[in-house]
């Protein structure tokens, strides 16, 4: 783990750089939220190395377009991607109420929440 301090030069991409000089086969970057990130992680993945990231989008799908919005071109996107995983911790209605509000759920009309998952790979990134 290496502390960026932008103040003396050292910045998020200059650090990935750095890393990379030392040829690692697998590379995890916190989170793609500029076009350098992008453009490093895309040319990391495109020489064989395995790149574990985060980014927001609102589904798997949508990492395609958030990858060609930060400038990744789109022929290489489908190259690069192996597997998106999205999640959402959605709400789950309250079982004593459905939903309406009771003592049970506090008011809220709530029970909890659910994790949802939606797992794109493969040849899915072919089609786009």
């Amino acid at each position: 783990m290496v502390q960026v301090h932008e103040a003396i030069g050292l910045t998020f991409a200059r650090v990935l750089r750095g890393i990379l000089r030392h040829d690692p086969n697998v590379i995890l970057v916190g989170e793609i939220r500029d076009e350098e990130t992008a453009e490093i992680a895309a040319r990391a993945a495109q020489v064989g190395r395995m790149v574990l990231s985060t980014l927001h989008t609102n589904s798997a799908r949508g990492a395609v377009t958030r990858l060609t919005d930060l400038g990744v071109a789109p022929y290489l996107v489908g190259d690069i991607l192996r597997g998106v995983l999205a999640q959402s911790l959605n709400p789950v209605p309250c079982a004593a109420c459905g939903g309406e509000g009771c003592r049970t759920c506090g008011g809220g009309g709530t029970g909890g929440r659910r994790l949802e998952v939606e797992l794109l790979a493969g040849e899915e990134f072919a089609e786009r």
